[in-house]
């Protein structure tokens, strides 16, 4: 092949027993350097840029799928949206001529199989989910409170210690609360809230013994959940580009707790 370009890259949605996308309506979303559309479950990445090697096109566009998959898992909890590669579609934009000949090349589809052991309830999604606002990056620090979010959405841990994890986590990242609040953008009011209703409040499943007999409200829950989602959401953002200034996160960003 003279000079090959990989016109699009083909992918299929994958996902946990829990979730049945059958019958969802299609979807095309246009991002920077390629076209998205998914249809039954198959995903194509038209390439706006031009990539010789499936290789390099992949690199692309699989730093973009991560950071969907990461706001999949946030908005909906893990397992929820995997895009696995298929196939490539390459052609040669130089080809030798041949009368009566087209040149095109198409990799043999790859089989995959993912299976996740969940319970019985089926969701039903409407729509796929939608790719991430700005772009997110899946760094250790992400990863591990996306777990312990998990382990809280799964009934395996309270919320007053998933919350405090959290916010320990980038705290230490930045060196402290008030450097935390600056590099991620976030109000120094909400990381307070979040450590005085973590360590103060939780009845049962209190982090600390002041906070036995004191519970969580719903409106009080509602923010700490919320909180932690933007959070996780923010230090993808800046791990994927820390240069941008990002909208500030604030108390009135919540409903009041």
């Amino acid at each position: 092949m003279n000079d090959p370009h990989v016109v699009a890259l083909y992918y299929r949605v994958e996902h946990g027993s829990r979730y049945n996308y059958d019958g969802v309506p299609s979807f095309c979303h246009k991002a920077e350097t390629f076209d998205i559309r998914i249809e039954e479950r198959q995903v194509s990445f038209a390439m706006k840029e031009h990539y010789a090697t499936k290789e390099d096109a992949r690199e692309r566009v699989e730093e973009y799928i991560r950071g969907w998959e990461l706001e999949a898992e946030l908005c909906q909890g893990p397992n929820t949206f995997k895009l696995r590669f298929d196939r490539p579609h390459i052609e040669d934009r130089n080809p030798t001529p041949t009368p009566g000949t087209v040149h095109r090349v198409w990799a043999t589809p790859c089989r995959f199989t993912f299976t996740v052991s969940e319970p019985s309830v089926v969701v039903s999604p409407s729509s796929y989910p939608s790719p991430p606002l700005r772009r997110l990056k899946a760094c250790p620090d992400v990863q591990s409170m996306l777990h312990r979010l998990a382990g809280f959405r799964d009934g395996k841990e309270p919320l007053p210690g998933m919350v405090y994890f959290c916010l320990t986590v980038i705290e230490e990242s930045a060196g402290g609360r008030k450097e935390a609040a600056a590099k991620f953008g976030i109000s120094h009011e909400v990381l307070i809230k979040l450590g005085q209703l973590s360590s103060e409040k939780g009845g049962t499943g209190a982090r600390k013994a002041v906070g036995i007999n004191r519970e969580l409200q719903s409106g009080e829950e509602r923010f700490l959940v919320e909180a932690v989602e933007k959070i996780i959401r923010r230090v993808a953002e800046v791990a994927h580009d820390s240069s941008t200034i990002h909208p500030k996160i604030t108390m009135s960003c919540f409903p009041e707790p």
